[in-house]
């Protein structure tokens, strides 16, 4: 839980989390695979069949390695959660990996076709996650000449058969990563198809309704001027803050697009618009994140920013207070957003174009909003739920 003043909140935790999480996700899900491969290294080690093919001292000498092995699974695994900064593991790891199965197979029968061997497979992988062609080439030269120093160049009865099993690891690794990269181009056109849908809604919605009404009220206020200046001069300063609403909805644009996650975007951005609107007003404002922010959808993030955008637009035109709290809570299956002040209240019971509009941004997405108000405290609270999860 976080309590953060809203012109300080672009410095603190969200950079941070940008790119931090997907690289911890990876590794994790890696150490997970390589892990699961230990309950098969216990059974081969407790089984006397299973490795009776091993001469007792080269067996002996695996046994103690292993505990070597488990050692640096653990390490990699704390290095995973910890997630140094610094640490670019896809790039460290795996030559480790090639020597750490390399010394495997040469401790045990040295065999080309050891069932051992398969565990290249790990070090590929981890270089096809990098995306880079290169640096895949690069593993596999490291797997090639791994095998061949253990195995006393790929040396084998059946020489066919260990040739090919170290080409396909080759051609494996090298699909991996093409399709990795295929994914990946596919995903970013896809994200910046979202982006600009999302950016067309809001310009639709915001800035371009702002600048209609500008529009609107400048052409009223040339035709009053003469006659009723002090109206056209009340038209001018609406005028002034309607211009301000669509700059403000333009920064809130700009950030959210700049930002390099969808989902950790929406947050700083919002808290952009509220410091922008509220400070004109001298209006102290606050916000508080609770919880990890999830992704949302395109409309369901267009809501929540118009709810927010609404609510605060009564307290800076009828409220009178002073001040302002923003709370976003993201829970497991929806997203709850409180905007709360000190104002002066008013009468829920009354119908409003305002209220009902806030309730049908809500109902949209299939969500919804109460509103509680009595003198002295105000409170919109909107819950928004979360997109179906994707097969």
């Amino acid at each position: 839980m976080l309590g953060i003043p809203a012109d300080k909140v672009n410095r603190l935790c969200y950079p941070l989390l940008v790119d931090a999480r997907p690289k911890r996700t990876r590794h994790l899900i890696f150490c997970a695979h390589l892990l699961a491969c230990v309950p098969f290294l216990v059974f081969w080690i407790v089984v006397p069949w299973a490795h009776d093919k091993i001469p007792d001292p080269n067996f002996q000498r695996i046994r103690a390695f292993i505990g070597v092995v488990v050692v640096y699974l653990l390490i990699r695994t704390w290095l995973a959660f910890k997630n140094p900064p610094k640490l670019e593991w896809e790039y460290v790891f795996p030559p480790i990996d090639v020597a750490v199965v390399s010394t495997l197979i040469w401790m045990g029968n040295r065999d080309p076709l050891s069932n051992i061997g398969l565990l290249y497979l790990f070090p590929l992988a981890e270089a096809a996650g990098t995306f880079s062609l290169l640096w895949s080439v690069a593993v596999a030269a490291m797997v090639l000449v791994g095998a061949a120093l253990a195995t006393h160049g790929l040396h084998s009865e059946e020489p066919f058969n260990a040739v090919f099993r170290y080409f396909f690891l080759i051609v494996l690794a090298s699909l991996v990563t093409l399709l990795a990269k295929a994914s990946s181009r596919s995903r970013e056109e896809l994200s910046v198809t979202k982006d600009r849908n999302h950016m067309a809604m809001e310009i639709h919605d915001g800035v371009q309704a702002h600048l209609m009404t500008l529009s609107k009220q400048l052409e009223l206020a040339e035709m009053v001027a003469m006659q009723n200046p002090s109206r056209a001069k009340e038209l001018a300063a609406e005028g002034r803050e309607t211009a301000r609403l669509a700059a403000d909805e333009l920064r809130y644009l700009v950030k959210r697009m700049r930002s390099k996650s969808l989902h950790e975007g929406f947050v700083p951005a919002l808290q952009n618009f509220v410091h922008n609107l509220t400070s004109r007003h001298e209006i102290a404002s606050s916000i508080e994140v609770i919880g990890e922010p999830q992704e949302l959808s395109v409309d369901i993030e267009h809501a929540a920013f118009r709810i927010a955008q609404e609510a605060l637009t009564n307290v800076v035109r009828h409220s009178q207070a002073k001040n302002v709290q923003i709370s976003v809570a993201y829970n497991s299956t929806d997203m709850t957003m409180t905007v709360s002040d000190d104002g002066v209240g008013f009468d829920c019971a009354i119908e409003s174009e305002g209220i009902d509009g806030l309730k049908s941004r809500a109902s949209s997405v299939g969500g919804s909003v109460e509103i509680h108000s009595v003198s002295g405290a105000t409170k919109v609270v909107a819950k928004l739920p979360y997109p179906p999860k994707k097969s």
